[in-house]
């Protein structure tokens, strides 16, 4: 089962709904019966299920909260609860998979899943540590960074997109290292490749990001605005260098696809996967 607010509507054509989407289609390849799992909102309320069917919506915190414009929704929280109950028991998952922003999103079927007993892991595209220097409201923003420590730690395991995003993680919300896992390359990045478009990374020349573009050739690494404007200047005004980091971008796309991309991920996932049937056969 895979849960994400990233599944219809105008998420699905981010990057975010592309790779859940992929994962789905990856695990499906592979034999395994997959249902993605996303709360109902008005756009969604009257959309004909994609995937052949195997699209859930429900009824949750997220949902009720649009509904109504406000954080007051949480009081329906138990009526969130029971919504989830009804699906996992329908369903009967082995493993969740849970991608999302909203607290609520990490929160709500993690409480059902350990209720039941079903090994929980968490895709981190991004992280409230972050999100909230751009969200207004510092007690709300407690509140999500609070909510999401809660989800994150009691996840048996935590796949994140960069060493320094899990770094962070582990740092300011003391999480346990063993449980985490940086995935091959980030979603967004990856879509860039695949449409050929070059990269002109801004930030520190020896970060992870940075290192990636150099290492497939795939755009320019910029340490300050100035620098940035004057490489963006000169990659338009430059035809012939411009078509060779498109070239290595759809090489690099092909030597990245989802294949590979999420190769580890299911490696991973099934390794848990096997590791909880061992406990219940010993048991």
């Amino acid at each position: 089962m895979v849960i994400s607010e990233f599944i219809d509507s105008h998420s699905a054509a981010t990057a975010a709904g592309t790779r859940i989407h992929a994962l789905r289609e990856f695990f499906t390849d592979r034999g395994w019966d997959v249902l993605l799992v996303v709360p109902r909102d008005e756009e969604s309320a009257e959309e004909t299920s994609r995937n052949d069917g195997r699209v859930r919506r429900l009824t949750t915190y997220e949902t009720r909260r649009q509904q109504l414009q406000s954080p007051a929704a949480v009081i329906a929280f138990p009526l969130s609860i029971r919504e989830y109950v009804n699906s996992f028991r329908e369903f009967r998952p082995d493993i969740v998979v849970i991608s999302g922003y909203s607290p609520f999103i990490l929160m709500e079927p993690l409480l059902v899943a350990k209720l039941l007993r079903i090994p929980v892991v968490f895709d981190v595209l991004d992280s409230w540590i972050l999100l909230g220097e751009f969200h207004p409201g510092r007690i709300r923003n407690w509140l999500r960074r609070s909510i999401e420590r809660f989800a994150l730690s009691r996840g048996n395991l935590v796949v994140g997109v960069t060493k320094t995003q899990l770094g962070l993680l582990a740092d300011r919300y003391r999480l346990n290292s063993q449980t985490f896992y940086k995935a091959a390359v980030s979603t967004k990045a990856y879509d860039y490749l695949v449409a050929g478009i070059p990269i002109l990374f801004l930030g520190p020349s020896d970060s992870e990001q940075a290192e990636f573009v150099r290492k497939y050739g795939i755009g320019r690494v910029c340490e300050t605005p100035e620098e940035l404007a004057q490489e963006a200047a000169a990659l338009l005004s430059d035809e012939k260098a411009l078509g060779l980091l498109r070239k290595n971008a759809e090489a690099a796309a092909s030597s990245l696809a989802w294949t590979q991309v999420l190769k580890p991920f299911y490696e991973h996932v099934a390794a848990l996967l096997s590791l909880r049937d061992g406990e219940h056969a010993r048991g």
